[in-house]
């Protein structure tokens, strides 16, 4: 890496032994993309001074390679990347001064490779449930996944039966939250607003999908990308190693497949950031500190796909 993109490390979650996932799910159709990301930062309301400003960054996973084309940063801007819980990353900005009225610009440019997945059949009789011990601490509620909420937990107990199959389990958590939540476009409510209502968008179906796997001891999280959020459960293969698989309950009828090419920007809900001890953030949602006036954020999240006969 280039002293541009030093990682400057965050305290991260300890993360499990994870398996191949290639053993047990298949990448299918590629979608090649270009990916614009960064941060606007107006100094709308007055002078500005010593400001450091964050957004996410992509990563890589095995359904996504990425590849640094482009960036962009004023003269005197530092930026830097640092790993978040394992799982996610922000660009980092800082920024010495910002006078009233200007404008600060911060972006990278990839070309992504984006595979579409599903789980291999077989895979649904070799993958067992996750040990106590193993899943424990990747079952703790989030901000609008109220997985110890009783509502939510009883909703789990009568959507599965006794002595299924860890994947039975899951799928039939799954058919329950689409059963019970339309898809209706609107502001985030969360898990326990989608139940209760019977309705909301993806973000509603996912969080409440990954609330019942976490009241029933399945590990389980948000995948996050423009415009569009997923999630993933986790089983474990014969050897205790964590299987991520993919559940969309806004897009796909059926567990463990995604048909889209919606870039990743962030897995988890969960995240601890240094300069924010406090409550965990669900999102790495854009943020500046610094002193003087409060500048206006806007992310930029530019994806467009990439022609198949595209030179490389």
């Amino acid at each position: 890496m280039s002293a541009a993109s030093v990682r400057a490390q965050s305290k991260e979650t300890r993360q499990p032994r994870e398996s191949d996932p290639d053993q047990f799910i298949v990448r299918e159709q590629s979608q090649r993309i270009r990916l614009r990301i960064g941060l606007r930062i107006q100094a709308t309301n007055g002078l500005v001074q010593r400001a450091v400003a964050t957004v996410v960054h992509p990563m890589e996973w095995p359904e996504q390679k990425l590849q640094l084309v482009d960036s962009e940063a004023p003269a005197g801007v530092q930026v830097q990347t640092r790993r978040v819980g394992g799982t996610a990353e922000q660009m980092i900005m800082r920024i010495p001064s910002m006078a009233a009225g200007t404008t600060v610009v911060c972006t990278r440019t990839f070309e992504m490779t984006r595979w579409t997945q599903r789980v291999k059949p077989e895979a649904r009789e070799q993958l067992r449930a996750v040990s106590p011990e193993q899943s424990r601490s990747f079952l703790q509620p989030s901000d609008g996944i109220e997985s110890t909420h009783q509502e939510i937990r009883q909703f789990a107990k009568e959507a599965t039966g006794e002595n299924w199959s860890a994947w039975d389990r899951v799928n039939a958590l799954f058919q329950a939250t689409r059963s019970r939540v339309k898809y209706v476009e609107g502001p985030f409510a969360g898990a326990l607003a989608g139940l209760r209502a019977g309705q909301g968008d993806c973000e509603e179906l996912t969080c409440l999908f990954i609330a019942v796997c976490r009241a029933s001891g399945i590990p389980a999280r948000v995948v996050w990308g423009p415009g569009h959020t997923w999630g993933e459960f986790a089983l474990a293969d014969a050897d205790g190693k964590f299987v991520w698989i993919p559940a969309d309950p806004a897009k796909e009828r059926q567990l463990g497949v995604i048909n889209h090419f919606t870039p990743i920007l962030q897995k988890g809900d969960r995240f601890v950031l240094p300069d924010m001890p406090g409550k965990p953030q669900r999102y790495l949602a854009p943020r500046c500190t610094g002193s003087g006036a409060t500048p206006l954020l806007e992310a930029i999240e530019d994806v467009q796909p990439i022609a198949a006969d595209a030179p490389r």
